[in-house]
């Protein structure tokens, strides 16, 4: 199971959206975090399917909302019980699902242009943690803003295992790099005893190489 906390992030000012990841699982960059800026974000976790991630994104271009995104990925999965989930379009609109059969403690906390989830938590403060930072830290880039809200999660008890992993992805039309692709960046530690300093340690890298804040 990829037992986990996972803060989503809309900027509707300049539709950059991002998604930052903390885990006690190996390379979990490479499973949960899903987004398109002509669609929005999908988080999948606690029993992933990265198809959900793939085929969300689909829905959400389709024009289905994403609580209705939610109950298409969910309709016929007789695992659903173990599956948490996170949905958000481009205009801020999120809901969320958490099995009755995650890790406790599981939950999420969302509201327009954010969403705050997690399995195996300490607690629902650390959520809370993680929400403060993105009510407070509004004049701050949204790479900063989510790292500083794991971080804050991580202060408050993060997953009850320890840590291993994490990742930041964010993405805006035409905000790739040199102005190609949509992903601003997709940063990864996969394995480290301190994986949110060495996730700070390489954004300050991409900021210094690209020459922004």
């Amino acid at each position: 199971m990829i037992n986990t906390f996972t803060v989503a992030k809309l900027d509707a000012e300049t539709g950059t959206m991002g998604i930052a990841v903390a885990s006690k699982f190996p390379a979990v960059g490479s499973l949960v975090p899903f987004a398109d800026p002509e669609a929005g974000l999908i988080v999948t976790q606690s029993q992933a399917r990265t198809d959900f991630g793939l085929t969300g994104i689909q829905l959400l271009k389709e024009g289905l909302t994403p609580n209705k995104c939610i109950e298409y990925l969910l309709k016929d999965d007789s695992e659903r019980e173990v599956r948490q989930i996170a949905v958000m379009d481009t205009k801020g609109n999120v809901s969320s699902f958490t099995g009755s059969k995650c890790a406790k403690w599981a939950g999420s906390i969302e509201q327009k242009g954010y969403v705050c989830i997690g399995n195996f938590l300490a607690g629902f403060n650390v959520l809370k943690s993680m929400e403060n930072v993105l009510k407070n830290y509004t004049d701050v880039k949204i790479w900063d803003m989510l790292l500083s809200a794991l971080k804050a999660g991580e202060n408050a008890g993060g997953d009850i295992r320890g840590k291993q992993a994490a990742a930041l992805l964010v993405v805006k039309k035409n905000g790739g790099y040199g102005g190609y692709g949509d992903k601003i960046m997709d940063l990864r530690v996969d394995d480290h005893k301190d994986p949110l300093s060495e996730l700070k340690r390489l954004l300050n890298i991409w900021k210094k190489e690209l020459g922004i804040d």
